[in-house]
Formats: C-alpha cells, structure tokens, sequence
C-alpha cells in the first residue's frame, strides 16, 4: 500500500502566528470543503491508496466527515495540541506527524511508500505519482516544499529521523520548516522534481499557489 499522510488543522484558533496575524483567511467549513476535495484527488491519482488524516484540532463527527482509512486524533495528544496552537507553524507540523509515527497505528512494514500532503492542498490533473528516494521539489537550493513529498519504504526510518532532528533543532522557533528539511534531508537520496503538480490556497490570506 501507498500510505498517504494528511496533516489537517481544521478548527484553527484565532491567536496569530509569528509570521502574520491572520492564521487562517477561511472558515472552518472551508476548510472541511478543501480538506474533502484533497481526499477526492488522492483517490484519484495514488495506486494502492491508504489514506491517514492526522488532525491537529478537535471536530465533533471528524469520522463522518472525511471518507479515509484512519484518522488518527492528535489534538489528544497534549503537546501536539499545544505546539499546533503555538505562534510556529513548523512546529505544529512536526508534531503532527511525529504523533502519527510514534503511535501504535504506524507501522512502516504495512507500506510500499509514504507521502505527506497538506491538509487542503489537491493534486491536479498533470500529476503523476512517482515512488523513488526522497520525491520533492526543491525552490533555489534553499526551499524545500512541503506541502507534498513522498518516501520510499527504505527510507521511512530515516525520515522519522530526520523529523526528530527538526523537532530538537535549537532553531526551530525562528527558521521555518522548509529551511530545515533542507538543513537535514541529505541531498544523495532526493529525486528533486521541476513541479510536483499540486495545488491549493495559502491558508493565511488565500493566495492560489501552484507547486
């Protein structure tokens, strides 16, 4: 199976992030729309699917709301939840999918691949789904989008590695996550990508974005 990791904060809180004070232009139906049409483009275009939606809020009826395989309730968690609604964001998002890793749900062996798309980010239709190394798409050789990537199986443990690594840099509330995958994916196991073909709003002021 092709896992297929969904990290999702529906219920956004008000207080600002450290970049903006606005932490999400839409509302929190918007957002449950947007989120619903990621699963619909995942379904379509990834073989073998096995869809986790890791959620970083809490949501009455999440399990009739979102049509996938597991989702796995992280907000639960209490420092997950509390770095979500802290001002970093990449601090939230390596909290979400290290509470994923580290649970007794996870388990690498059930997995031909692992991908990571952002909650309410889609793939369009020029998207092809390639399992080989680390498949990523890297900005000027300093920007590491991660708003889509996907693993292959050999290198999961590796990847959880690299999250750990993420999580206890002393940098972690000043750089921003895409620098960091940077400063700690090693570029011999990258199979960069001139455009990953996945699209969607920035969640802080709607801007369309096309990666």
């Amino acid at each position: 199976m092709n896992c297929v990791l969904i990290t999702s904060v529906i219920h956004t809180i008000n207080s600002p992030l450290s970049y903006t004070k606005t932490r999400s232009f839409y509302s929190h139906d918007d957002r449950i729309k947007q989120t619903q049409y990621t699963i619909e483009t995942i379904k379509k275009h990834v073989p073998n699917y096995y869809i986790v939606l890791i959620e970083g809020s809490n949501i009455d009826n999440i399990t009739n709301m979102f049509d996938v395989d597991y989702i796995h309730k992280a907000y639960l968690e209490k420092r997950c939840k509390n770095a979500v609604e802290s001002k970093f964001k990449g601090l939230g998002e390596v909290n979400l999918l290290l509470s994923y890793f580290n649970s007794e749900n996870f388990k690498s062996n059930d997995f031909n691949s692992i991908s990571k798309i952002s909650g309410r980010y889609y793939f369009n239709n020029n998207f092809k789904f390639i399992n080989k190394s680390f498949t990523c798409r890297i900005n000027h050789a300093t920007w590491f989008f991660t708003n889509y990537y996907c693993i292959d199986k050999s290198l999961i443990n590796k990847f959880i590695d690299i999250l750990n690594k993420i999580l206890n840099d002393s940098n972690i509330q000043s750089s921003s996550i895409e620098h960091l995958f940077k400063k700690y994916v090693d570029g011999n196991i990258l199979n960069k990508l001139d455009r990953l073909n996945v699209d969607g709003n920035i969640a802080v002021n709607g801007e369309f974005v096309a990666t």
